[in-house]
């Protein structure tokens, strides 16, 4: 891509979504995320200097075996995002900001 061959980043921000009662909603389960993810990282001629930026799942660990492209994880509704954050940022490709400093 253009942006890749002049190194400049490019953040991808994937989601599934469908209508519900009229309304666009995003699918932030598990799967949706795993789908989303694995899409956005084969779109493109290249992924350099791509970086995906993900909302939080119930199964991080998941959503990052679906890439190999670096992440920035948001927030998200997960009853157990300390513990989230944890095992998910001993993937070498997660990246999250330390909410407690």
């Amino acid at each position: 891509s253009l942006l890749a061959l002049l190194s400049h980043p490019l953040v991808v921000e994937p989601f599934l979504s469908k209508r519900v009662d009229g309304k666009v909603v995003n699918d932030l389960t598990t799967e949706g995320v795993v789908k989303s993810v694995a899409i956005a990282s084969g779109l493109g001629s290249t992924s350099a200097h791509t970086w995906l930026k993900v909302p939080t799942a119930p199964d991080m660990a998941r959503v990052a075996a679906a890439t190999t492209l670096p992440m920035v994880i948001l927030g998200g509704e997960v009853t157990d995002l300390a513990a989230q954050r944890e095992r998910l940022l001993a993937y070498r490709q997660a990246y999250g900001s330390d909410e407690s400093a």
